[in-house]
């Protein structure tokens, strides 16, 4: 048996303990640089002594939302779980301060009278997606969203149902929404009891520095702990990647984001790293890409107080955000500022393509405004909306940025505010090329009481004519990006030709699992937990048996496979009744083959969700010809694929538990 670590290799003294491998620079944390082992270039080599080997039925690499729940459902199904993560303790996560997470179908709402159904949340979600996300995994997501929540709050974990008293008029984000009740370390310590009351092994401040292999599967992860220590642990199962996105790896962000800059408060552990773990075994990259932009905003390089405090402690960064003019850097209006003002979290894809710098044009009414009321009363007395993301209710509303005139000083001694009674005067001090001619058309078009460029409602159409004026540059902050690893829709990951990676899952930020743009409230937290469910799930079942997990979902097999699997050799087969749960096009059926004097008797499909004339077809006649032919070396059925490999991948895997 052939072992190899992926993109890197085992030394002929691996087994006896010593590692020789390179990884691409930024896979090493700040906790393996302080154990002098250092960030190397891809071709660079390091070699570790293995210290400890460890055995387990699932491995999951970041336990933060998603890793969290994929370890207590592998864990809730009997398979035995190690969590690792670079981070010191789950106090230390994202996911202590997340606000809400979207479930489907929850015990809880099952209750109400107007609960949001599955098919409900699943046309909702692809249909505002423009059909661009994973469609399968998104359904599945959905189905078994709710049994997440459920999971994790049956385990201790509090939540505030934000659903109770809603109908069907109300927003996606309150009919769906489960608030944490608690935050930070009080969270973090219902996440460790969680995993701790069902057997789960949490290894903190601990790298994941490279998968092994054997034969084309992942088996394991070599990880090295904050006092050097270097573990080989081996998961029957497969190793679950979920390390947080790439939000802190700028390299990644200006590939994916088109050179575009964010910037975010998330745990700096979200640096690609499992991203680039899984691409190492073979995995491949999806296509679609967008960040959960930060409500709040908060952020420019050039203050003093840069990334310090969550939101920015300067008043003018709330500016951005309350329906006025927003340019891009030749002045010139590139989003429905409306949109931005009351879908913030919805609205980074214009920014990104902007290259994430944007400026905010603020007139001196508006300051005098806000020094003397609540933001909250200005956007319902002045810009007469309302806004009901939880973080401008609980942040936001309450304030009066009663400090505005040293916050306007602060801002333009340090260079990213600027000031004049004009805007001809502030357009040749900005270099904004455009914006006397941008701000001449907007006070026009609010004379005449309507936004004829981007079509902005009517409340918002506020003219400047009180100078002085400002403009504040603004940098594009985000929670988390959203984009990664292809995946079935089990979490299992996919190479190239889009077979999986046996042993291989993803969950959370690292997969291709969110649409562009990210769109619905609670949907990043909500996908997370469901994600990591998904994951555990089908981690732990093919810990169960590798081999007859992987054969009913492998598309394509050589006559070798066949033989192992027993379909071209019929004395080897036992008589009795065989089953295996297939992934079809449109969701899982269930598949038995029935053996009787050594022979396939009959196979039989259950209750499915197979596209009429097409997938149905295959379940029509596709059983008849493996019968007929003794054999799974049939010719699918024409223009249903994805149904053909299904049932003779699962037809296979029964075949062989059949000459077990």
């Amino acid at each position: 048996m052939s072992m190899e670590i992926s993109r890197r290799s085992f030394l002929k003294g691996a087994l006896a303990g010593v590692v020789s491998m390179g990884f691409a620079g930024g896979l090493a944390n700040e906790a393996a640089a302080d154990a002098q082992h250092p960030v190397l270039t891809k071709d660079e080599k390091v070699e570790y002594k293995v210290d400890k080997i460890l055995d387990c039925d699932v491995c999951v690499v970041g336990i933060g939302a998603a890793g969290l729940t994929a370890c207590a459902r592998a864990a809730e199904m009997g398979a035995s779980v190690i969590g690792i993560d670079r981070a010191a303790s789950f106090a230390d996560t994202n996911n202590v301060n997340t606000v809400a997470c979207m479930g489907v179908e929850t015990k809880g709402q099952l209750a109400t009278e107007h609960y949001m159904t599955k098919k409900e949340v699943f046309q909702t979600i692809f249909k505002a997606n423009n059909y661009q996300a994973n469609s399968r995994f998104t359904r599945h997501a959905v189905e078994v969203s709710g049994a997440a929540v459920d999971l994790l709050q049956d385990g201790g974990v509090a939540f505030f149902p934000a659903y109770m008293g809603s109908t069907e008029n109300d927003s996606f984000t309150t009919r769906l929404g489960n608030i944490y009740a608690t935050s930070g370390a009080e969270r973090g310590a219902q996440f460790q009891k969680l995993l701790d009351d069902k057997m789960v092994t949490t290894m903190w401040e601990t790298t994941g520095v490279s998968l092994v292999t054997e034969e084309g599967k992942v088996t394991g992860v070599i990880a090295v702990g904050s006092d050097g220590a270097c573990y080989q642990i081996n998961a029957k199962g497969g190793v679950i990647l979920g390390c947080g996105g790439f939000i802190h790896n700028a390299e990644m962000v200006a590939k994916y984001f088109s050179g575009a800059k964010m910037y975010s408060f998330s745990n700096s552990f979200c640096d690609g790293s499992g991203i680039q773990l899984a691409q190492s075994a073979g995995a491949q990259i999806g296509k679609n890409f967008s960040i959960s932009m930060n409500e709040g905003g908060g952020v420019n390089h050039k203050s003093s107080t840069f990334m310090t405090s969550l939101f920015g402690d300067n008043g003018l960064f709330r500016m951005e955000f309350l329906g006025g003019v927003v340019v891009n850097k030749h002045g010139k209006r590139f989003v429905d500022e409306g949109e931005l003002c009351e879908r913030t979290m919805y609205n980074s894809e214009p920014i990104i393509r902007e290259g994430g710098a944007f400026y905010s044009v603020v007139s001196q009414s508006t300051v005098d405004q806000l020094k003397q009321m609540t933001i909250g009363e200005y956007v319902a007395d002045v810009l007469h909306t309302a806004i009901t993301e939880p973080i401008f209710g609980m942040f936001f509303a309450p304030t009066t940025l009663s400090n505005l005139d040293a916050d306007i000083e602060t801002a333009i001694n340090e260079q990213y505010a600027w000031k004049a009674d004009t805007f001809e005067e502030l357009q040749e001090i900005t270099g904004l090329t455009s914006l006397a001619e941008t701000m001449k058309h907007y006070n026009e078009m609010c004379a005449a009481g309507e936004d004829t460029e981007l079509f902005k409602a009517a409340n918002y159409m506020i003219p400047y004519t009180e100078g002085p004026f400002y403009v504040v540059e603004n940098d594009l902050s985000g929670w988390l990006t959203l984009g990664g690893i292809k995946t079935d829709e089990n979490c299992n990951a996919v190479d190239a030709d889009n077979n999986i990676i046996p042993g291989l899952f993803i969950d959370g930020c690292d997969g291709d699992f969110w649409a562009t743009p990210y769109l619905l409230g609670g949907s990043a937290n909500g996908l997370c937990i469901a994600s990591g469910y998904i994951a555990g799930e089908a981690a732990a079942q093919r810990a169960d048996d590798p081999e007859v997990y992987d054969m009913a979902r492998v598309s394509h097999v050589d006559e070798k496979q066949m033989q192992m699997a027993g379909s071209m050799d019929g004395e080897n087969w036992k008589d009795g009744v065989y089953s295996v749960t297939a992934q079809g096009h449109n969701g899982p059926f269930d598949v038995t083959v029935t053996i009787a004097d050594g022979k396939i008797a009959d196979i039989s499909i259950g209750d499915n969700m197979e596209t009429k004339n097409l997938g149905s077809v295959a379940i029509d006649e596709l059983p008849g010809k493996i019968v007929a032919a003794q054999s799974t070396m049939v010719d699918g059925v024409s223009g249903a694929t994805s149904t053909s490999n299904a049932i003779l991948g699962a037809v296979r895997a029964c075949l062989k538990q059949a000459t077990a």
